[in-house]
């Protein structure tokens, strides 16, 4: 059996992966302006590898903060690249993405994969647009975890989930907060979770309050019954071990 990879979720798209060999991915940090994280923005900074999905303020987040009170490494589009290095963050700490690409630190290995939305970050005199990302990732152990990032509901994701077989996939499945754009809807996300096909399915991106994560498990008890919808509550975490086969 493979080790225990700890999944922790603090609203939006924010999640801390725990390998089993402890070490600490950070994935879109909307955090301090988050409204159901309450998780100290001091507890993020002993991270180790830091991804961002696109420049949005909802997944940009802290990103500047924490790189600079960190000793991460940053992957990211050109875009979040411009941005934070106009921040004062050192070139070298930060690796450029885009589709396709494959990145190895120390045993984690990440898979920049499609995603269909849009990017932008503010950069001096205007704004920058690049392009989206969802991430693959791989821990030293062989498990595999799918963050889609901001998503709309394509095709392709049935090929994801045929090339790159995760085991846990992160998806949205609302907007962020009310009056904002949707990705997808429940049942769109739940559509997806039975193209990616993973052990387990984690709904994100959803305001408070919301009963979008209810919907999204009922259904996909009904149109993915092999895979278990796991909703974690922010500020929270689970435990997820890969069997090994064999």
């Amino acid at each position: 059996m493979a080790g225990s990879t700890t999944i922790a979720y603090f609203g939006g798209a924010a999640f801390k992966i725990t390998t089993a060999k402890g070490k600490k991915i950070l994935i879109d940090p909307y955090l301090t302006e988050n409204p159901l994280c309450k998780t100290p923005l001091e507890d993020f900074f002993d991270i180790d590898l830091l991804l961002v999905s696109h420049g949005a303020f909802d997944h940009l987040g802290d990103t500047v903060e924490i790189m600079k009170r960190s000793k991460a490494v940053l992957v990211c589009g050109m875009d979040v690249r411009e941005h934070v290095q106009q921040a004062g963050i050192a070139k070298d700490r930060v690796k450029v993405t885009v589709y396709g690409d494959e990145k190895n630190f120390e045993g984690i290995k990440t898979k920049t994969v499609d995603a269909r939305h849009i990017s932008s970050v503010a950069i001096e005199n205007g704004r920058l647009s690049g392009v989206p990302h969802g991430f693959v990732i791989t821990t030293e152990d062989g498990t595999r975890l799918y963050h889609t990032g901001d998503t709309s509901l394509f095709g392709d994701l049935r090929m994801i989930g045929m090339l790159y077989r995760p085991n846990v996939l992160m998806l949205c499945i609302s907007t962020v907060s009310e009056g904002l754009a949707f990705e997808m809807t429940p049942q769109e996300a739940a559509l997806a979770t039975q193209w990616v096909a993973p052990d387990i399915a984690v709904p994100m991106h959803f305001p408070p309050g919301s009963d979008a994560p209810r919907k999204f498990s009922e259904a996909v008890k009904i149109v993915a019954p092999n895979v278990e919808p796991v909703v974690i509550e922010p500020n929270s975490q689970i435990r997820y071990k890969r069997w090994e086969l064999g």
